[in-house]
Formats: structure tokens, sequence, C-alpha cells
């Protein structure tokens, strides 16, 4: 089965929080974040020319956390429409901190 390949994507989404109380960034298996990567990864897909599209995530996992920087670095196991499942790297981590506006970025696959 042909593996897909998420090479250092340059896709980024961002996300305004609203309502937000404290500035910690989101983790990696909020709603949000993962809203905002499945949207990435049918981008992705979209722009390879594939018909697969993103179904469910599971397996999520915070790898790290660089408090001096602010990135969240977390891993999925994603499943796509053409049956595929593929684990992924992605990161999250401030745009603007004090707006609350964080980005999430699709780096890898495992």
């Amino acid at each position: 089965m042909k593996k897909l390949t998420f090479l250092v994507s340059t896709v980024i989404a961002t996300f305004l929080l609203s309502g937000c109380l404290t500035q910690d960034l989101p983790k990696c298996d909020e709603q949000d974040v993962k809203s905002l990567l499945s949207q990435i990864i049918n981008e992705l897909l979209e722009e390879k020319g594939e018909e697969a599209k993103f179904i469910s995530s599971k397996n999520i996992i915070e790898k790290g956390l660089n408090k001096e920087n602010k990135i969240r670095v977390c891993s999925a196991d994603i499943m796509l429409s053409n049956a595929l499942e593929e684990t992924i790297i992605y990161n999250i981590k401030w745009q603007n901190e004090k707006k609350a506006i964080y980005e999430v970025s699709v780096l890898d696959n495992e």
C-alpha cells in the first residue's frame, strides 16, 4: 500500500482562542487542535492530488514540551478514507501569546 508522506509541511493553521483564562498552550488532544489537524491533513492530501480524506485520530501522545520556547510536540495515529493508517508528528506553538493565537504544524510522519 502506498505510504502517504507528510514531509516537513509548511502548512500552518492558526486558531484564535476565545474565553481562555490561562495562557497555556493547548494540549495535543484538545478538540480545537484535532479539528485544525483534520483541516491541515485534508489540505495536504488535496495538494498531493489524493482523493482520500481524514477520518479520525487516535493514540494522541505528547512527545515533549519546551517550556522556554513554548512548543508542544505531539504524535497521533490517523485514519484516512482509503483505509490507510499513519502516525504523524505535529507541534503546537504560540503565534501570538498575548492574543492567545496558536498554530498547529504537521512536521512529519513516522
